[in-house]
């Protein structure tokens, strides 16, 4: 039996966990480069759950930073810091972002979430570092067979559905407590993004309870992961 965690991953049919040495050391090796917190030799001080606190800890003490910057910082897929947002410990102050999943017999509605949005952006991004940025005024994707297909005269977007294991809402806390919709991740079962879709102006306020008319949520991370402690705030 092979047990992973999180940040399990397949390549080239081989299943590879990170060490999570990142997490530890500013740079690869040596005692003198251990981060603040941490002792070489010892296990992280997240432990297997406490990592979501991290993140989140380090989302409030930089404001300037968004999620993509906590997934380089950490080494992690976005699916996985979107996960940590979702989630907020007894007593813990707001971080600047919440998220939450949507379940996935709904997935084809968070398309219609998009369509309200009168100025998109898509971002669809390439294992080797390459970004495309496609900018557009609506919507107007179609299915044919497995494929979900965007097509307009300035460019064709083909992203196989099946691939999409999850969608998640991300919004930003503004300090009025209002959250503002920062975009709709269609994540993979390895986490990664498959693709992203952003209103570009006028960013629509997020009402949980609105939207929940609409689209069924996910309330827990049990429901998403099926593994995992279930204290996300509705």
């Amino acid at each position: 039996m092979l047990i992973g965690n999180s940040n399990t991953f397949v390549r080239e049919g081989l299943m590879v966990t990170p060490r999570g040495y990142a997490n530890k050391y500013t740079t690869a090796i040596g005692s003198d480069a251990v981060r603040e917190g941490e002792q070489s030799g010892r296990s992280l001080t997240s432990g297997l759950l406490g990592w979501k606190a991290l993140a989140r800890e380090w989302l409030r003490s930089n404001p300037n930073k968004n999620l993509r910057d906590a997934s380089a910082h950490f080494d992690m897929p976005i699916g996985n810091l979107l996960q940590a947002v979702s989630t907020l410990a007894e007593g813990e102050a707001a971080a600047p972002f919440y998220a939450v999943c949507i379940q996935q017999q709904d997935n084809e509605k968070a398309l219609d979430i998009a369509r309200q949005w009168p100025k998109i952006r898509g971002i669809v991004r390439q294992g080797n570092g390459a970004i495309a940025e496609l900018l557009m005024d609506s919507l107007g994707f179609s299915h044919k067979g497995d494929w979900l297909n965007l097509i307009t005269e300035h460019f064709h977007l083909h992203i196989k559905w099946s691939e999409v294991d999850r969608v998640w809402l991300l919004a930003e806390q503004t300090a009025s407590q209002e959250k503002t919709v920062q975009g709709l991740y269609f994540i993979d079962k390895h986490d990664n993004a498959i693709f992203s879709l952003l209103p570009r102006d006028n960013k629509p306020v997020f009402d949980i309870a609105t939207l929940q008319k609409q689209i069924a949520l996910v309330v827990s991370d049990a429901d998403v992961y099926g593994d995992e402690e279930s204290n996300s705030d509705e």
